[in-house]
């Protein structure tokens, strides 16, 4: 097997928008990775620039390659990009958000109203984003809490090879609020809906990354 650790990746190859400061061809595979992993938002603005097919097909391929338990792979994958179809989508979310979120959302962040505003505004254009991916897992008999492990590790991986391609996305719960209309208008009869990624080039080239807070109580050490 080989020894990644001594791989360096070439200049040529790492993308200008990490923001990444390193000698020339000097930037290890570790290095690499951990930009991507660093650097990458959710981001909730996207320009109309499309996504192709053939970009889209190499970025699920390498998510398939994403850890499951027991090696089930149960995800099914669904790719809209059909315009009335998201326009229906983003109609079947904003009608979610004022009947079911829009409530407890203002109360909980009752000195905020903007957030409320801007949440809602995500919900009724998913901000312009020209292709919104639907994940389903189907049962695989160990019940749905190791079933949504493999939806998850599967939309992290998916989101990593995106954002290292240059694309933005935002992982997106908000679809589970309005599961049935979206499973009826996917057609999709089989499997539980996990979640749904927006995807697309970001509006803006450059994109704030604010820093990560430090959680002592998260982390528990036993030698």
């Amino acid at each position: 097997m080989m020894d990644l650790s001594t791989l360096r990746i070439s200049e040529e190859l790492i993308p200008n928008w990490l923001g990444i400061s390193h000698e020339k061809g000097a930037l290890s595979v570790y290095d690499t990775v951990r930009a991507i992993i660093e650097t990458r938002r959710s981001i909730r603005e996207y320009s109309e620039r499309p996504v192709t097919t053939e970009t889209l097909q190499e970025l699920i391929e390498i998510a398939n390659w994403a850890p499951s338990p027991e090696n089930a792979q149960n995800w099914r994958i669904v790719v809209v990009r059909n315009p009335e179809m998201l326009d229906r989508i983003k109609r079947f979310l904003t009608i979610a958000f004022d009947k079911q979120i829009k409530e407890k959302l203002g109360k909980a962040l009752e000195e905020k109203p903007k957030v409320v505003s801007r949440t809602r505004g995500f919900f009724s254009t998913l901000g312009g984003a020209p292709a919104m991916i639907f994940v389903f897992v189907v049962p695989s008999g160990h019940g749905v809490e190791i079933d949504m492990q493999s939806a998850a590790a599967w939309t992290q991986t998916f989101l990593l090879a995106s954002h290292s391609k240059g694309l933005a996305t935002c992982w997106f719960a908000g679809v589970l609020y309005c599961e049935d209309e979206i499973r009826n208008e996917l057609q999709v009869s089989e499997g539980r809906l996990a979640n749904g990624i927006t995807l697309g080039y970001p509006s803006k080239s450059r994109l704030y990354v604010p820093k990560r807070k430090n959680y002592p109580d998260a982390l528990k050490w036993i030698d």
